[in-house]
């Protein structure tokens, strides 16, 4: 029991502090770091499906919100990719695929947002990989402080 509501504060505290630092980070041809994302795809290659669908549900949730897009389009590409990184468990080639299919994902469903798609997916790809390697160096710092798997 203590154990869960470590992780579930653990993961409140991840979403704000991504929320926080995305908004603050500077953007490259529109496409800011996939903080947010890129904690997704790193608790989803750990833990099991519940508690990976159950973040990124939370972590789209919030990116629609930060980013004032309509309800679940962020919500439902973080779902998939938690469901796909949490299937594979090879968490290396799969930032390189995820970030640029996300700005996809957006333009797909919002045709306003995709001016200069590609150069938006070319952008993605190196801006994505840097912040899942961050991400995920300081998310295991912060659980092993935080014993959360003790």
């Amino acid at each position: 029991m203590k154990s869960d509501l470590a992780r579930i504060v653990y993961g409140i505290a991840l979403i704000s502090v991504g929320c926080a630092l995305e908004e603050l980070m500077p953007k490259f041809l529109g496409v800011g770091f996939p903080l947010l994302l890129a904690a997704v795809l790193s608790v989803s290659s750990r833990r099991g499906v519940f508690e990976s669908v159950a973040f990124a549900v939370a972590a789209g949730a919030a990116e629609d919100a930060i980013s004032s897009l309509p309800v679940a389009t962020s919500a439902s590409f973080f779902t998939i990719a938690a469901l796909f990184a949490n299937s594979t468990r090879s968490p290396t080639a799969l930032p390189a695929l995820a970030f640029p299919l996300y700005q996809m994902w957006l333009w797909m469903w919002l045709p306003q947002v995709g001016a200069g798609v590609f150069a938006r997916t070319v952008v993605a790809a190196p801006l994505g990989c840097l912040a899942f390697v961050a991400v995920s160096a300081l998310m295991r710092f912060a659980e092993r402080r935080a014993s959360i798997d003790a």
